[in-house]
């Protein structure tokens, strides 16, 4: 079923058979977090947040792994990241993140949520998480530009303003 969900539209109907067999899935073992995460990104993407809410809050609970738990609190995150309350936002990306270290999709979002608050240094810290680990992202790397640019404006002429611009145009 996850691998027909995963299929292009045209392809023979591949998204309807997966859902149904992700709902059949569902319905002979309603605590498989497994099927609980890929139904509730399914209705995370067609925008029906309550499902995918109920669906993601589930999973967190039945969850045999923090793998698998850290994979529903991402789903929460994005829900609340969409919905525009960053604070829940970036309580459930921590703890995704704290869950599973090296899940970058959730330190993306923290950086996110760190710069719709201003913190450029939050920010700048989960951006070079995922840099250590992918250091041609070219969306993060544009990020950190931008941060080291927004860095630089606010500092009076001189040698560390002059290194920042150095550092910006790196990543640039």
């Amino acid at each position: 079923g996850f691998l027909n969900l995963d299929r292009e539209e045209g392809s023979g109907g591949g998204l309807q058979q997966g859902l149904l067999q992700m709902k059949k899935v569902y319905e002979a073992n309603r605590s498989s977090a497994v099927a609980q995460i890929h139904l509730a990104n399914h209705f995370f993407f067609k925008k029906d947040l309550n499902k995918a809410k109920l669906l993601s809050e589930a999973a967190s609970q039945a969850a045999p792994n923090d793998k698998i738990k850290a994979e529903a609190f991402f789903i929460l995150a994005k829900i609340s990241h969409v919905s525009g309350n960053f604070s829940d936002a970036l309580t459930n990306y921590q703890m995704a993140s704290r869950l599973s270290p090296d899940f970058l999709p959730a330190l993306y979002g923290l950086g996110q949520c760190f710069l719709a608050r201003g913190d450029l240094d939050g920010a700048l810290m989960m951006f070079t998480r995922i840099l250590d680990s992918d250091p041609q992202c070219p969306e993060v790397l544009r990020l950190v530009s931008l941060i080291h640019c927004a860095n630089v404006a606010k500092m009076p002429p001189g040698s560390t303003r002059d290194e920042l611009v150095e550092r910006a145009l790196k990543f640039l």
